[in-house]
This record gives structure tokens, C-alpha cells and sequence, in this order.
């Protein structure tokens, strides 16, 4: 009788594993995708911009970016989902569009640095804390180049001092947060309860 019942704890743990496994992938598959956007976004931007600072702080970051892309790609396959059919997804379309028609190097820097990028390096400090080790490590590389890219930006943004123009900087950062936002809430939110699930269950 003792073994059945232990043999029923060991199966229900297995179910909760994989469950939690299958919101992790989810997760991350949020992340590629916002990467992928990212990359193009940053491609993009430097046929744009004609500003030669500019140019030299967002060609290192295209450079972090594409390293992201393919550390949370292994992470992915080594959970044992695909990043195969990830790339046609618009689940990220709209939010990405907006940072893409800004008409101005300080719009960008408003929408993605501190729209996207800042969404971004919210949700993996937060993740680290809810993951395996390999992973966590993983998301505090990213966290560290975010960090770093977001303070470069913010020395960029300084420099614009008219008013309204920081108004509608402001608006932006906050409307592609609340678009992010949108495509992320159920994964997150389920992934949150689980946790808290299971730091009750251990008291």
C-alpha cells in the first residue's frame, strides 16, 4: 500500500514537472520571437539612422541580440520544445510595428529601448528566480546586456530637452509596454501561481 501511494506522489510530481515545463517553453518562446523582432528592428534602424553614434551603440547590441536569439534557442531544444515554426508567429506583430514606424532615432530609443528592452529585462530578472540554474544563467546574460543597452539609451535620451517631445517619448515607452503586455499573460501568470503553489506546499 505504501508503494502505491508513493508510486501515486511520484506521478502527480511528474505531471506538475512537465506541466511547469511546457509554460517555461512558452515563455521563451515569447522571448526568441521578441528577439527575432528585436534583431530586424536593429537592422532596420541602422539603414535609417544617419547619426554616427547611434551606429556605434546599436551595432554591438545587434550583436547581443543575435547571441540571445540562439542561447534561448538551446535553452528551448534542451527542454525539448522546437524553434522551428516560432518565426511565423505574429503573436509580437503590433508592438514591433510601432517601434518600427517611429520617425526619429529618439522615438525608437523611447519605443524599443525603453519599451521593449525594458519589458524584456523585467520579465527575465523576474523568471530567474522561478527556473533551473542552467536557464537562470542564461536569462542573467541577457539581463546584463539589457541593463547595459538601456543605460546607453538613456544617455541618448537626455540630450532631448523639449518638452512635449519627452511627453510623447513617455507614451511611447508606456504603449509598447501595455502592447507586450498583452501577448504575455496567461504564461506568466500561470507560471507565477505554480510558484506560489509550490513554495506553500513546502511550508
Amino acid at each position: 500500500m505504501l508503494m502505491v501511494a508513493g508510486d501515486l506522489m511520484a506521478y502527480a510530481l511528474s505531471i506538475q514537472r512537465e506541466a511547469s515545463r511546457d509554460i517555461v517553453l512558452q515563455i521563451l518562446s515569447r522571448l526568441w520571437q521578441t528577439k527575432l523582432r528585436s534583431i530586424s528592428i536593429l537592422e532596420k534602424w541602422l539603414e535609417k539612422t544617419a547619426d554616427a553614434e547611434i551606429i556605434a551603440g546599436l551595432k554591438p547590441q545587434l550583436i547581443d541580440e543575435r547571441r540571445h536569439l540562439r542561447i534561448l534557442g538551446d535553452e528551448i531544444k534542451r527542454l525539448g520544445g522546437s524553434i522551428a515554426a516560432l518565426s511565423r508567429e505574429n503573436r509580437l506583430g503590433r508592438p514591433f510595428a510601432l517601434v518600427q514606424t517611429q520617425p526619429n532615432d529618439f522615438y525608437r530609443l523611447s519605443a524599443f529601448h525603453f519599451g521593449s528592452k525594458a519589458f524584456t529585462l523585467d520579465r527575465c530578472g523576474h523568471m530567474m528566480q522561478l527556473v533551473d540554474i542552467r536557464l537562470g544563467r542564461t536569462l542573467e546574460q541577457i539581463v546584463l546586456d539589457e541593463e547595459r543597452h538601456i543605460r546607453w539609451a538613456d544617455i541618448r535620451l537626455a540630450r532631448l530637452k523639449d518638452v512635449e517631445e519627452l511627453r510623447l517619448c513617455q507614451q511611447l515607452m508606456e504603449r509598447v509596454g501595455g502592447m507586450l503586455e498583452g501577448v504575455w499573460p496567461k504564461p506568466w501568470l500561470e507560471l507565477n501561481r505554480r510558484r506560489a503553489v509550490s513554495i506553500v506546499a513546502r511550508r
